[in-house]
């Protein structure tokens, strides 16, 4: 190896298997990390990644130095691909061996006696054969056989399927959380009890109409009982195995008819997001979904970064259901005792949801109620064409061998920085048709006549619009500048969501 090149590379270089680990640019900071293969198999072209992401805690800040040079990653990519191109050969050489010892059995007359074995051995190796890598986008690479690989390697089951992160509100990356005016605030009538000392009890207008109080303009002030929402009052709940099913939600206190158990909180994907997001999810082969529709264009995913709420389990005869109320001006989704809830006793819910693959989803809830698969009647009938599908078998298995989950925390103040730069984005992505419609009731609103005096506030108001853009675009140019890499290497950069 050539002098000048990093400890950390030698140390890689001669590591035994060589990592198969990838690389994906920071959207903030646009320095280049290392992570795990799967983390870079996992990212949409257009979707954005960020240090704090990173499992090397080491390299978790936008402030910690990148771990190799660009030419130094360019090196260790080259050993990646060397090493996969000999595994590939190998694997080619072997195959070619084993027909040739195939036939030479054939006309001996000998049967093989591990034939099953071998196809099971063969399988798990081809499985797991030397992985890709997120290559940068100004890689000159374009061989068609690495695209055909690529695509292979997309539809490995993910691991780390078990890892989430906890949020305490929903996240929203295409557009701002809408606030109300004094005008759409639904203000109650209701008066402070004397004897209890609460106000919005059951018999609160907003109630009746699942809407939350305002805290700002509640006349029971801080004792109004109806902001459950906005002040967390969650139930005492813990996750667990689900025998069957998995891990489940069970309640650690009792809980009475008709009180508030929790939020579902998660990303609030728009439609083109959610349809994007089930593609990614079915490449990635996960057997568990975290959707919950909040609207009618738009979804929440707790998959990756949610509550507690994305353990609740279906049962056709569920304890709880879901509630959509209006929180200061965003739709939220609640969970509500059905009937009294013991301490102990798993919380759950009817999804009622359409299925995401070609298959129903087999139920194990266990009540009388129950016909064998979500969805009721109507699935079952679609069941009876699986009927004798082997992979419903291991199903059971499948659920009850799940890896315990692990927990995340997420930082608030990262959330609200991805929130910004990716609304941006997504306003970038719209295309120009936006800008142009926008552009074009300037100009109509320009040639509009006006009386003298209100034609001078509009010019005044019109060239501070102008002022504000000019110091707004300098600024951004400046953070532009800013953030340029001071190395030669590089370009592109990976996505994450």
């Amino acid at each position: 190896m050539e002098d000048g090149y990093s400890q950390t590379l030698r140390d890689l270089l001669a590591q035994t298997p060589l990592t198969t680990d990838a690389w994906v640019q920071c959207d903030s900071c646009q320095v280049w990390r290392r992570v795990p293969n799967f983390v870079a198999l996992k990212l949409g072209e257009h979707e954005q990644w960020f240090c704090h992401k990173n499992f090397h805690q080491e390299f978790s800040t936008c402030d910690d130095p990148q771990e190799l040079l660009d030419d130094e990653i360019d090196v260790l990519m080259k050993a990646q691909e060397k090493e996969q191109k000999r595994k590939q050969a190998e694997e080619i050489g072997r195959k070619i061996l084993e027909e040739d010892e195939e036939d030479e059995r054939e006309k001996l007359g000998v049967k093989s006696e591990k034939g099953g074995d071998d196809d099971e051995k063969k399988t798990k190796k081809e499985k797991d054969g030397a992985s890709g890598w997120r290559k940068k986008k100004n890689s000159n690479d374009s061989d068609d056989s690495n695209d055909s690989d690529d695509d292979t390697m997309m539809c490995k089951p993910i691991e780390n399927a078990h890892v989430w992160s906890r949020v305490s509100r929903n996240i929203f990356k295409h557009r701002e959380p809408r606030k109300l005016t004094e005008d759409d605030i639904m203000v109650c009538n209701c008066a402070i009890d004397p004897e209890t000392g609460s106000g919005c009890e059951e018999e609160c207008v907003n109630r009746l109409v699942l809407t939350e109080c305002d805290p700002k303009f509640c006349p029971c002030s801080t004792a109004c009982k109806n902001q459950r929402f906005s002040r967390k009052k969650f139930k005492e709940l813990e996750v667990k195995r689900s025998s069957k099913k998995g891990h489940g939600l069970f309640s650690e206190e009792n809980i009475k008819p008709g009180e508030f158990v929790l939020e579902y909180v998660g990303e609030v994907l728009h439609e083109e997001a959610y349809e994007e997001r089930k593609r990614q999810y079915a490449r990635e082969k996960r057997r568990h979904f975290y959707f919950m529709t909040l609207s009618s264009s738009e979804t929440i995913d707790a998959t990756e970064r949610g509550g507690v709420g994305r353990f609740l389990n279906h049962s056709c005869d569920p304890n709880c259901e879901t509630q959509k109320w209006m929180v200061k001006g965003e739709l939220c989704i609640g969970v509500f005792a059905l009937r009294e809830i013991q301490p102990g006793e798993e919380i759950t819910i009817d999804y009622k949801f359409e299925r995401y693959g070609e298959k129903p989803m087999r139920c194990f809830c266990d009540t009388a109620a129950c016909c064998g698969w979500i969805g009721g009647a109507k699935a079952a009938r679609e069941a009876e064409k699986y009927a004798n599908d082997s992979e419903d078998d291991d199903e059971e298995k499948i659920h009850l061998e799940d890896e315990t989950p692990v927990m995340l925390e997420c930082d608030e103040d990262q959330i609200v920085k991805e929130e910004k730069e990716a609304r941006v984005q997504h306003e970038q992505e719209k295309g120009g048709s936006f800008r142009r419609s926008e552009s074009k009731k300037l100009k109509d609103e320009e040639k509009k006549w006006r009386p003298p005096e209100e034609q001078k506030a509009y010019d005044r108001a019109k060239k501070a619009r102008e002022k504000k853009y000019e110091n707004e675009e300098k600024q951004r140019l400046k953070a532009e500048k800013r953030s340029v890499p001071s190395f030669g290497g590089g370009g592109g950069g990976g996505g994450g969501g």
